[in-house]
């Protein structure tokens, strides 16, 4: 991927990313895999990272905007035919998007995207309130709110509120100056969740295959 210069490495395994297994992020990992999936349903979390450059940021409006309209290119665009395993065959009934196969809430069997869960992105810090996605920023503002923890107005995390985004779930490689103030971001983490099953349900078994075929379109 390249953000209008040299292009960014990929990689779309995060034990790659976030090691070794005693650093802070794994440690993030299992309070994210405990908080989000406390029922023992089977949910399949695929994660997206993108780096920066050597000696660069992911904390920019550009590099945000581009990983944005990736999500959104996944989500709206993205669509899986066949589910392969061993060969491949049709899905059944049809072909599926995003919208189809992504995470809800409990009880929600909608197929509205507006309505599946973004979990694992830095973009509700971002949301204000209306659905639309702020990135128009100056770095000095994404800066402060990745800081701080604090979005725009509206957002889930306003600024003057009680409640902040925790960063380092979707944001790796924190630097600081001498001054404890942050200065940059060497990752950012993109998750695109998807619909969990009990796999000893035989009568999800279709729409299993939908969720793993879209996963395989996404990688």
């Amino acid at each position: 991927l390249s953000f209008g210069g040299d292009g960014l490495p990929y990689q779309s395994n995060g034990d790659k990313l976030w090691v070794p297994e005693d650093a802070e992020a794994s440690k993030d990992q299992e309070s994210f895999d405990a908080a989000f999936n406390p029922t023992g349903a089977f949910t399949r979390q695929n994660f997206v990272y993108f780096l920066a450059t050597s000696g660069g940021t992911v904390l920019t409006a550009p590099i945000l905007q581009e990983v944005y309209r990736f999500r959104e290119l996944a989500r709206r665009n993205l669509t899986a035919t066949d589910i392969c395993d061993g060969g491949c065959s049709p899905l059944t009934p049809s072909a599926v998007g995003y919208s189809e196969v992504c995470d809800r809430a409990a009880g929600d069997t909608s197929s509205e995207l507006s309505q599946c869960l973004t979990y694992g992105s830095a973009f509700p810090l971002f949301e204000d309130g209306s659905g639309n996605v702020v990135l128009d920023l100056t770095d000095a503002e994404i800066l402060e709110m990745v800081e701080s923890g604090t979005g725009v107005a509206g957002s889930l995390y306003p600024p003057g509120g009680n409640v902040t985004f925790d960063v380092r779930r979707v944001f790796g490689g924190l630097e600081y100056d001498g001054a404890g103030k942050l200065v940059s971001a060497k990752a950012i983490k993109l998750g695109l969740p998807l619909e969990g099953y009990k796999s000893s349900v035989d009568a999800v078994k279709d729409q299993l295959e939908a969720a793993t075929a879209w996963e395989d379109q996404l990688n």
